[in-house]
């Protein structure tokens, strides 16, 4: 290894040498307020209160600058900021980082409890560590509703999305809140089916298959005028097939593809939230846990389909505490995250002489 970095140190001070001077002609830009919109915002929220056909993360960040997806199937996969992902993207559920032993962990979580999202984008990612220098994606539960007596109300929502023609499938979502001056509940979920799509040809895409189900219950309890602790439980679970897999073994002329039949999460949340204490705004502390198991299989196009299955296994543990403060001139934002993270792996290969 040194020897190669010397190498390279030698070469580029080579290129220094003999490098020439070359004037580039001046470009006149006569518009400049589309880009200085979307590049001096390096953060911007999305309120899924507005978009109520936001199912999945793909939707919420669609119309997003810089935010893009590498899949060509329906189901969720992980964003790509300013042309980075798979991991170097980080994906918050508040404090907890989701993606962090996972990739494609998107499709792990719906949207029906989630209040919005916020798009960190280049520099401006720094603050939520090291990881997110390209960019991050935070998701932010809905707040818990109080009722001024002790009468209790209820309120609730149902959305529904269907697509046909090139795609055909439905994603369907509902939730109900109970609360009175003391004691919020919530539960919601949400299922989605989608069946192979057609591509621009009208040729049906094989392997293109998307079906999930989320689960979401909390609790909140007020302890003050402007605090309250809070409980949350989430399981999610997806079946997808991902058509860009799809290879050809010239060996034998066999198309091999790859399914994820059984992916499941769940997620843990237990905090305290005030409003204001000691002159800082905002103070949440939290503790969380995710496990999440995920099982990838690569099958073939074939009599018998078995080739292969790997499937892995992860426990998160974590704390996190945030709170902010004002200044007369400036604004302190300060968080801090502990987590540890257990990850296990199996891999099995298909013998097709004992089958």
């Amino acid at each position: 290894m040194k020897i190669k970095l010397s190498l390279v140190a030698i070469h580029l001070s080579m290129m220094a040498c003999y490098s020439q001077e070359v004037q580039i002609q001046e470009i006149e830009v006569k518009d400049t307020s589309l880009l200085q919109e979307s590049l001096a915002n390096s953060k911007s929220v999305i309120k899924l209160e507005d978009e109520i056909q936001a199912i999945s993360i793909n939707d919420a960040l669609d119309k997003e600058f810089f935010v893009e997806f590498k899949k060509t199937s329906e189901y969720a996969s992980e964003p790509y900021i300013r042309g980075r992902g798979n991991k170097g993207v980080p994906v918050f559920l508040e404090g907890m980082r989701l993606n962090a032993g996972h990739d494609d962990s998107t499709n792990l979580f719906g949207l029906s409890d989630v209040a919005q999202i916020d798009v960190y984008r280049g520099a401006n990612g720094a603050q939520l560590g090291m990881g997110a220098m390209s960019g991050a994606i935070v998701v932010k539960f809905k707040e818990p509703e109080f009722n001024n007596s002790e009468e209790f109300k209820v309120s609730g929502f149902a959305n529904s999305k269907y697509e046909f023609l090139s795609k055909d499938g439905s994603t369907n979502s509902l939730g109900a809140n109970l609360y009175n001056n003391f004691i919020n509940f919530s539960l919601s979920g949400g299922v989605s089916d989608y069946n192979n799509y057609e591509d621009g040809n009208s040729n049906e895409v094989l392997h293109s298959q998307y079906d999930t189900s989320n689960f979401n219950s909390s609790v909140a309890i007020k302890t003050s005028k402007d605090s309250y602790v809070y409980a949350r439980y989430m399981r999610d679970r997806a079946n997808t097939q991902d058509p860009t897999s799809r290879t050809l073994n010239t060996t034998n002329n066999i198309w091999t593809y790859t399914d994820r039949p059984n992916d499941e999460a769940k997620n843990y949340f237990v905090g305290f939230r005030k409003e204001s204490l000691a002159g800082f705004n905002d103070i949440d502390l939290q503790y969380f846990k995710n496990e999440i198991h995920y099982d990838i299989k690569t099958k073939r196009e074939a009599l018998i389909q078995e080739q292969q299955e790997l499937f892995r296994e992860s426990k998160t543990d974590g704390a996190k505490l945030s709170a902010n403060k004002d200044f007369e001139n400036h604004h302190l934002s300060f968080a801090t995250t502990h987590s540890d993270m257990y990850i296990s792996n199996g891999l099995r290969n298909y013998n097709y002489g004992t089958n």
